[in-house]
């Protein structure tokens, strides 16, 4: 296995997947979870494999890897920069408005339910395109807010989380918001949350020395 294993991680295009998913700032075990769970459909899951795979044919790979004829190698949206995967997922500028925020909010729908649901008794569950999150769910011992203001002793840059979980009988608040960077931009992107939300890049528990009203 490990054989196999090590020849993959070689393939100069193939090997990048395998790479990547074995970085510090990786839960390995984590990425892996939907090939378990059995939610998706076969042609949904053969997409994924070929995204991580990067095989899917964009300008850069159909000339660099399938040796056609492309002249124009640049994003067939933006026109700036190269067309392949790692940019259509999280670089290319004009997607940022509106489907690069669609997903993000989705993600976060799907957090949101089932955090609703473990701490807050919630049943059921909404696929993410047709559920509209309540902007507050509270119980004697839980509450979740949705994309609401907090308001702190002293100003921060970020005040309007996407995501806030209070358990009242622990005395304990949980902050979160949301990213979907790529892998290669996980540590810049948390260290931009924790100055974002806490003032510090490297303790993401800053927060936790705030005192809580409840």
């Amino acid at each position: 296995m490990q054989d196999l294993v090590r020849q993959w991680k070689a393939k100069p295009l193939h090997g990048r997947y395998r790479s990547r998913i074995e970085d510090n700032a990786i839960d390995t075990k984590a990425s892996q979870g939907w090939l378990q769970s059995g939610n998706l459909f076969l042609e949904t899951e053969g997409f994924i494999a070929s995204i991580q795979d990067q095989v899917v044919p964009t300008k850069l790979y159909r000339k660099r890897i399938m040796h056609e004829n492309v002249d124009d190698i640049r994003c067939r949206i933006c026109g700036e920069k190269d067309e392949h995967i790692d940019h259509i997922v999280a670089g290319c500028s004009p997607l940022a408005p509106k489907q690069y925020l669609e997903r993000h909010n989705d993600v976060a729908k799907i957090l949101y339910q089932a955090l609703a649901k473990k701490h807050l008794g919630e049943t059921g569950t909404q696929p993410y395109y047709k559920y509209t999150p309540p902007p507050v769910i509270e119980t004697e011992t839980s509450r979740l807010y949705w994309n609401r203001k907090i308001i702190t002793d002293r100003p921060i840059p970020n005040n309007i989380p996407d995501i806030v979980l209070t358990l009242k009988e622990e005395r304990t608040t949980f902050i979160i918001d949301i990213a979907v960077p790529l892998p290669t931009n996980i540590q810049t992107t948390h260290a931009e949350k924790s100055i974002s939300i806490c003032h510090s890049p490297t303790k993401s528990n800053a927060c936790g020395k705030w005192a809580m009203c409840l």
